[in-house]
Parts: structure tokens; C-alpha cells; sequence
């Protein structure tokens, strides 16, 4: 109950339980009875269906969400599902795209789980696997990897998990996406609004020179929030691989990007992704991505990716700006302690959703 309770309200629950006038108690609603799907979905049925229609010409009548997840990270995937589902205005319009490591009886639990949750809304899905071998035979740096540490992909490591660079590869596990607009989301984030204001505004952005970050090369075949204008370690990573072409690196979070698969087939940026990889950049997909992409993207809003690292809420909160904090579109648990593991952070926004789908998550323990 507290849960929504922060969510509608923006207060902290511990200290307003504790400060507010015993003469007028918080009595948090009950997520079960008042939902922020409930409201959400209505908000969206009464005031932006016109909105919606009226951006069908340029926007796909297709939503294409694309979420990946390692083994462990199950969990997360399948709430991050039902978060879309559950906050969508027209579900009919999804069609979601999973990319995990599990393979043969795994992979069918997880699909089962899948259709669980979010299989009685009728919405489209197709679940694939990015596999060990996939990745050795795409760079040697992941033959290099795997040797070194002997990756198992049960350990819980998100950042050498090998579903954690599906982003890099979706248009190849995705080849029928090929001129799509495809929207990218770890399973580490929760959706408050319409992913389908997410849509529009990447569609926008990535053809408004406005909204870039640079002006100079070619159209940007990405949309992201922006993280940093000039980070200076990516800079000096760039120098030391090109040092006649200085360059200042603008970063953003991959763990929410829109992707024009056109463009980025076009421009290479698979190749070039794994070019860096190749530079022993073995640390996750977030470096090589950024410095392949090299702050050529288009900016969405800062609401498409509210991070929640490791700290309290207050910090969380007071690092980022009002809209975050009153609006998030997407709240995004971006340091180690995930909602669904032991001593997990703000797991009251994480809850209400994982809740409505608890009785699909029991197959997941036996693996």
C-alpha cells in the first residue's frame, strides 16, 4: 500500500508515516483497489486517444518494445512486461520483443512465465536467446572474456551477463524489425506512463535537427535521455584510438534507447560497437556504445529515465530534476541493488506491479 502511496503522492513513506498529525493519519490506498494503472489508463482513455491517432502517420501503428534480461534477471524482465502491459492506453498495439540467456527447458519456463503475465491482454510476444557461442563468434573479445572469467551466466552479474549486450545485436536477432523504430529497455526499469509517449517523442526527435546533439554527421540512429555532455574519461578513451580526431563524448544511458534499425544498419554501428569491444572495452555495452554512437543521438526527456542507484531515496530523488521526481515515465534501477534481490532499493515503487503478477514468478525459483 505504500507503494502507490509514494507513487501518487511523491512523498517518502517512512518519514511521512512518522511526521504527518496523528489527527489526520495516512491511510496509504491499497494497491490491489486503487492502482496507478487504473489511473493512468483512464487519464489516457479520456485525454490523449486523439493525440495517439493523430501521430499514427508518423509513428508505426506498432509499438516495438524490445526488453532483455539475463537468467537471473527474470524477475525483472517479466515485471518490466507487465508495467508496459499495464500502463499502455491500447495494448493491442504492443509488440514486445524478449532477448535472454536461458536456453532449452529454461527458455520454456521463462516463455511460460511470459504468457502468464501478460498473455491473457492478447498482447504480441516472441521470446529469443542470445547464447555464449553467438557472442564468441561475433568478437574476439568475448572468446577473450570467457576464458578469463568462465562466465556463468547464473552468476548475477548483470554487466558480464551475455543478455547484456542483446542491445548491441537486436537487429540481428530482430532482422524482421529492419525498418522499425525499436524501443530498448533493460529489465532493471518500471514503466509510469504510456510507452507510447515514449514513441512519439523519439520519432520526433530523431528527425528534428533541434534535438540533436550534434549537427555535422550523419542522422542520428538513436534517441536517449542525455547523461552527460562531455565526459572526460570517454573523451580520453576516444583520443587514445583516434588521436587526429579529437572528440567530446556525450553519454547517455543505454538502458533506455529508441533505435532506428534502418539507420543503425546503415551506418554500422553494430561493427562499430564491436570494434571497441575489441579494444579490451570488456565492462558492460554501456562504454562501447557510447563511444560507437559518439554523441551522435537525438535527446528525449529526462522522464524516460529516472535512475534509482544505490542510494536513499532522498538522494535518489534530489539527483535528478522535478519531473523525475513528480512525473517519471520510466524508473529505472540503475546500481547493483535491483528490487528483486536481497536488500534491493525503493522496492515500494517496484512492489504494486510485481504483486499483480506473484502467482507467475513460481516457476522461476526451480531455476
Amino acid at each position: 500500500c505504500c507503494a502507490t502511496h509514494a507513487i501518487l503522492s511523491g512523498w517518502n513513506c517512512e518519514k511521512d508515516r512518522s511526521s504527518r498529525p496523528l489527527s489526520k493519519p495516512a491511510k496509504p490506498p491499497c494497491y490491489i483497489m486503487h492502482s496507478r494503472v487504473d489511473i493512468t489508463r483512464q487519464r489516457h482513455h479520456e485525454n490523449t486517444s486523439s493525440s495517439l491517432r493523430q501521430e499514427n502517420n508518423a509513428v508505426s501503428s506498432f509499438i516495438h518494445v524490445a526488453v532483455a534480461g539475463g537468467l537471473n534477471d527474470t524477475t525483472g524482465m517479466i515485471v518490466a512486461a507487465r508495467s508496459i502491459v499495464d500502463t499502455a492506453a491500447q495494448p493491442h498495439r504492443l509488440r514486445l520483443y524478449f532477448v535472454t540467456d536461458a536456453e532449452n527447458e529454461e527458455l520454456e519456463s521463462v516463455k511460460n512465465t511470459l504468457d502468464c503475465a501478460i498473455g491473457a491482454f492478447g498482447v504480441y510476444y516472441v521470446v529469443r536467446s542470445i547464447t555464449q557461442s553467438f557472442l564468441e563468434a561475433r568478437s574476439r573479445a568475448f572468446r577473450h572474456l570467457y576464458a578469463l572469467d568462465e562466465l556463468n551466466r547464473t552468476r548475477p552479474n548483470l554487466v558480464k551477463a551475455s543478455a547484456n549486450y542483446a542491445r548491441i545485436y537486436l537487429p540481428n536477432l530482430f532482422p524482421e524489425l529492419n525498418d522499425q523504430l525499436v524501443i530498448y529497455l533493460d529489465c532493471d526499469v518500471l514503466l509510469h506512463d504510456d510507452i507510447a509517449f515514449l514513441a512519439q517523442e523519439a520519432a520526433r526527435a530523431l528527425n528534428d535537427t533541434q534535438a540533436r546533439i550534434v549537427n555535422n554527421r550523419d542522422v542520428p540512429a538513436v534517441a536517449a535521455t542525455l547523461k552527460t555532455r562531455d565526459h572526460a574519461e570517454y573523451g580520453e578513451i576516444w583520443r587514445r584510438r583516434y588521436p587526429t580526431r579529437p572528440r567530446d563524448i556525450a553519454v547517455f544511458n543505454s538502458g533506455v534507447m529508441v533505435i532506428d534499425f534502418s539507420r543503425w544498419t546503415a551506418q554500422g554501428l553494430t561493427k562499430e560497437v564491436e570494434g571497441w569491444i575489441d579494444q579490451n572495452l570488456i565492462g558492460g555495452s554501456q562504454l562501447p556504445i557510447n563511444l560507437a554512437v559518439a554523441s551522435n543521438f537525438a535527446l528525449i526527456g529526462s522522464k524516460w529515465n529516472c535512475p534509482i542507484r544505490n542510494g536513499k531515496v532522498d538522494e535518489v530523488i534530489s539527483v535528478h530534476d522535478g519531473m523525475c521526481s513528480k512525473n517519471p515515465g520510466i524508473r529505472h534501477w540503475t546500481g547493483r541493488a535491483k528490487p528483486w534481490v536481497k536488500n534491493g532499493r525503493l522496492t515500494y515503487f517496484w512492489y504494486p506491479v510485481a504483486h499483480r503478477v506473484r502467482h507467475c514468478l513460481r516457476d522461476l525459483y526451480a531455476i
